[in-house]
């Protein structure tokens, strides 16, 4: 069952990724930024309000709470990349950062994180799962792109485990709270400093788009984060992120063959060959699991 959430969120990642993107088209990449964060933070503070809870009381570990700030360096990481080599690429790559710090999370428990020892035979799965991944940078690959996304994906990944941890402590509500809390902070000042423009000069020129969807990534940001919380708990590191890649690659086929009117041939491939590489891991691990049991 968690495994099918896991599908699901990537699916609602896509979504807020073309959601997101139609933003950044509309009133440019730093200040999308803030409104994303705007947005989730006045949906979540509403259902904080809802439920009359406080999110500033039980205090935690000061590094639980900067999972929000992560994602700042996440968003400005794949904006560079995105320039070099295209979204497919970056998609490729996010994965390849995310399984491979996700893969020592599990392996250490690393902030308390559950521990899934690494079998010999995962590597059949993970010899498949690195062929979709390739199949995916042929012909995108750019050295400052490639560092910079997998970068990014190791952040998703130190991201997720820190607002985990949060959601264990007190719950997921407050953690993506505090997620869009620290990170509308974080994202005032970098986009001051990046544009060069002050606050009054640019609500002076800001127009609303007739096309409200596009203010609604935010908000399906907060659905997400709050189903990972809950996630990361119950599956591995490694598995998670496999299954929210899957989800968010087929759903991308599906809005760029019904939306852009072209079929991303390359980025199927990819996703099938990761697929059926997760499919034959988890068939491992399962057996694996029940010979243990039985021994």
């Amino acid at each position: 069952m968690f495994y099918l959430f896991s599908l699901l969120n990537g699916i609602l990642v896509a979504i807020s990724v073309f959601f997101n993107g139609q933003l950044n088209i509309t009133h440019g990449l730093h200040l999308s930024t803030v409104i994303v964060h705007i947005s989730g933070l006045i949906f979540i503070t509403l259902i904080v309000l809802v439920k009359r809870e406080n999110p500033f009381t039980n205090r935690q570990k000061w590094y639980f709470y900067i999972g929000g700030a992560v994602g700042i360096f996440i968003i400005m990481f794949n904006n560079i990349a995105f320039a070099r080599i295209g979204v497919s690429a970056i998609l490729a790559l996010l994965l390849l950062g995310k399984s491979i710090v996700g893969l020592v999370v599990d392996q250490t428990g690393w902030l308390g994180m559950p521990k899934s020892p690494f079998r010999k035979n995962k590597i059949i799965g993970l010899v498949i799962i690195t062929s979709g991944i390739g199949i995916m940078l042929i012909g995108r690959l750019d050295f400052l792109a490639v560092i910079l996304s997998l970068l990014a994906g190791a952040a998703i990944i130190i991201g997720r485990t820190l607002n985990a941890k949060l959601a264990e402590a007190t719950n997921p509500r407050k953690s993506t709270f505090f997620n869009y809390f620290i990170g509308f902070a974080f994202s005032i000042p970098v986009y001051l400093v990046l544009t060069g423009q002050g606050v009054s000069a640019e609500l002076a020129n800001f127009t609303f788009s007739p096309n409200i969807y596009i203010y609604l990534g935010g908000i399906l940001g907060v659905c997400f984060i709050t189903i990972s919380n809950v996630l990361v708990l119950k599956i591995p590191a490694f598995y998670l992120s496999l299954f929210l890649f899957v989800g968010q690659a087929l759903a991308g086929v599906l809005l760029d063959t019904f939306i852009a009117g072209f079929f991303p041939f390359q980025i199927f491939a990819g996703a099938v060959l990761v697929a059926i590489g997760l499919c034959i891991d988890l068939i491992f691990e399962k057996r694996s699991a029940g010979t243990s049991k039985s021994a």
